[in-house]
């Protein structure tokens, strides 16, 4: 499937952002209008709501590997959003750099995340997890306005 693609089942919609090798898929549902789920649909057809980080209620899934991780963003307890990756029924927040407040997580190919993340200046910067671990890979833009963070997960 493309990216983007909507498939239904019996009770729910997706929204198909990616689709590994084994013909799993993840995106998101919306519960009700402006709160998206990340949720997965399995090869049995049916659509599996993946949650969010504790405290958040939105979140979506962007990519899957074939190993079925999957990695995306939530949002927070405190409304901002995270980088997160599902593995085994349970979410990692894969954080931000240091002093920065939003993150996404836009692919993966094996143990490698590809993402961004908003820096200490407001700046936002290319970054990839590997094992845990946060490399900054450079700036990707000038400051972000206030609203910026909103308006990127928005477009989403």
């Amino acid at each position: 499937m493309d990216a983007f693609t909507v498939t239904r089942s019996a009770t729910t919609t997706l929204v198909v952002n990616a689709t590994n090798a084994r013909g799993v898929s993840v995106g998101f549902t919306e519960l009700t209008p402006d709160f998206p789920r990340a949720a997965l649909r399995s090869l049995d057809g049916t659509n599996r709501d993946l949650g969010s980080l504790p405290g958040g209620s939105r979140s979506t899934a962007v990519d899957i590997d074939d190993d079925g991780t999957i990695v995306g963003q939530s949002e927070t307890a405190t409304g901002e959003f995270r980088a997160v990756l599902w593995r085994d029924g349970s979410i990692q927040d894969l954080g931000t750099l240091p002093h920065g407040h939003f993150s996404v997580a836009s692919g993966i190919n094996g143990a490698a995340v590809l993402g961004e993340s908003d820096a200490a200046d407001g700046t936002l910067h290319a970054v990839l997890w590997v094992d845990g671990r946060m490399t900054d890979l450079g700036r990707l833009s000038a400051p972000a306005s206030d609203d910026e963070p909103r308006r990127r997960r928005d477009r989403r």
